[in-house]
């Protein structure tokens, strides 16, 4: 097995060959489906209620929580032809949910995408979170350890059973790093939001606290082929 783990950063390949996308309607996802199409790549989107409008995405209708997608995967290379790399950044990310939804999607749909890029011969990108160390929270932030913990399981999962693959772990999401644009508020919106309506005039923290953001679209990793 081959592997690497990135927090932002990860080597760009020739951009050529086909791409199989998961959750490429959330945050990351619909960021990313254009550049790859912006690079050479052709990009099929795992989709099921919001499918990606570009007429140059293949939608295939699929759920991550199903062995193989629910798709027969000899009939999408027979139709597409060989897939280079899976990118699976679909993720449950709302604290609110429950610990055992959080690791049947967070940690079972991984599983299952390592198991479609290994039946496909494909490259394997994780799309992670950098907040994948355990910081022994108190029990009131259990909903946000419960996600990160779902995180570092689906990761070990990837180390120990991808051929080729690579971790992506982007810290805190923003918009696009040209125009702001997103697919949907995260956490830090709502607390800048707060802030600017005078809800929160005061925010908590150590004096010398670090917030780490990433814009989309700057300096996308491109590790998807071999």
């Amino acid at each position: 097995m081959t592997g690497m783990v990135s927090h932002l950063h990860a080597p760009t390949l020739r951009a050529t060959g086909t791409v199989l996308l998961t959750g490429a309607s959330g945050v990351v996802g619909a960021a990313l489906w254009p550049v790859l199409l912006e690079r050479g790549f052709r990009v099929i989107a795992l989709t099921r209620a919001n499918r990606v409008a570009d007429p140059q995405v293949v939608n295939v209708t699929g759920d991550i929580s199903e062995p193989d997608f629910g798709l027969d995967l000899s009939a999408l290379a027979l139709a597409y032809g060989p897939i280079d790399c899976v990118i699976h950044s679909a993720a449950l990310t709302h604290f609110g949910k429950s610990e055992a939804e959080m690791l049947a999607t967070n940690v079972r749909g991984t599983q299952h995408a390592v198991a479609v890029a290994e039946a496909l011969g494909a490259r394997f990108l994780y799309v992670s979170t950098a907040y994948t160390y355990d910081l022994k929270l108190p029990e009131y932030l259990q909903e946000y350890s419960t996600y990160c913990d779902s995180k570092r399981q689906a990761e070990a999962f990837v180390r120990a059973n991808a051929s080729d693959w690579t971790i992506i772990r982007p810290s805190i999401v923003v918009g696009d790093s040209r125009t702001g644009a997103i697919a949907r508020f995260q956490g830090l919106h709502t607390i800048v939001g707060a802030i600017l309506q005078g809800f929160a005039p005061v925010i908590p923290a150590k004096q010398d606290a670090i917030v780490d953001l990433v814009p989309l679209r700057t300096h996308w990793p491109m590790p998807l082929q071999r």
